[in-house]
Parts: C-alpha cells; sequence; structure tokens
C-alpha cells in the first residue's frame, strides 16, 4: 500500500524478456492465446532487414509484430525479435497500458533512422483493412496493397529484396568516362 491506495498490476502489460542475440521480447498475448480463446484479431510484422537503422549497423535479423483486435484495433501483444528488443518493448507496454490501437502507434512521429519498428509493424496491421492509414486520414484512395500471401511470393523477404534492387539501381554511381 503506497499513500493509502492499493498498487494494480496488469500481467498481460508485463514485458518479457530473453537477453539471447538476437535479444528475444514481448508484453501481450500470442496469437495461439488468440485462437484458442476465439478473439478475432489482426497481424501485422515488419522485417528488420527493410529498417534503415538496422541496416546501418549490419544487425537485420528479426522482426516486430504486433496483434490487435479485430473490432476496435486495441493492441493485444507485441513480439520483436532482433537488436535492442529489451528497449524497445517499453514503447509497446506503455502503449497497452493505455489502451492504445494499432493506428495510434502507426501515427507517432519518430527520428528516423531509428529502430521503432512498432510504427510500421502498425501499419501493416492495419493494412489488413480495405484502405491504408495514410490514405484514410486525408480522405483520399490508394493502389491496393501487395498481396503477401505464401503463394504470392510477395512476403516480407521478398519485398524486402525487391526494394533493395531497387534502390540498388536508383542510386548506382554514374559510369565513370575513361580518361
Amino acid at each position: 500500500m503506497i499513500a493509502g491506495q492499493s498498487g494494480h498490476v496488469d500481467l498481460d502489460t508485463v514485458p518479457w524478456v530473453i537477453y539471447t542475440s538476437p535479444e528475444i521480447a514481448w508484453v501481450g498475448k500470442t496469437e495461439q492465446e488468440l485462437k484458442a480463446k476465439g478473439v478475432e484479431y489482426r497481424a501485422g510484422q515488419f522485417p528488420f532487414i527493410v529498417n534503415g537503422r538496422a541496416r546501418a549497423i549490419g544487425e537485420t535479423a528479426g522482426f516486430v509484430k504486433m496483434l490487435a483486435d479485430a473490432k476496435t484495433d486495441r493492441i493485444l501483444g507485441v513480439h520483436m525479435i532482433g537488436p535492442y528488443a529489451s528497449e524497445l518493448i517499453s514503447e509497446a507496454v506503455v502503449a497497452m497500458e493505455f489502451g492504445a490501437s494499432s493506428e495510434d502507434i502507426a501515427r507517432i512521429v519518430h527520428a528516423h533512422p531509428t529502430w521503432r519498428g512498432h510504427a510500421r509493424a502498425a501499419l501493416a496491421v492495419d493494412k489488413a483493412h480495405d484502405q491504408p492509414l495514410m490514405g484514410r486520414r486525408r480522405g483520399r484512395t490508394s493502389p491496393a496493397p501487395l498481396p503477401t500471401t505464401p503463394d504470392s511470393g510477395a512476403g516480407p523477404r521478398f519485398l524486402a529484396r525487391s526494394l533493395s534492387v531497387e534502390r540498388a539501381r536508383a542510386f548506382r554511381a554514374p559510369a565513370r568516362r575513361p580518361y
């Protein structure tokens, strides 16, 4: 008891961390728990391989995965594997404590480049809707999201490789002329 009031601990928002290389951290429910309880949810995942900061220091192994309620969009769980996961999970804990939605996380502006993959994972959760967040915010429509089923070949690794190839072509140094 502190100041005459008893404390309350929400065990669903206690972060768990395994200090390995890469680090593993999670908070909230897992997909298996949600399926077992029959909770409708949406999932979004963002691989570190397309994170600018991760690429800059060569720590590209891992991802951030966010689970949100299908009806309310409230964050139900966040799971991370990768560099600094033990530190990144704190933002997800705060968001869950305050009842944030995946859209709330997606709208937070972070410095760039940074490790915060939450925003992109939250955007991936929102892509499960018919329209992406940014188009909805300004009342615009946007192109349909790329298919990301295993059969389509457009999963996170495929997209990361194709983005890397496009960037390499766009930023290729001009050919040198012999003098």
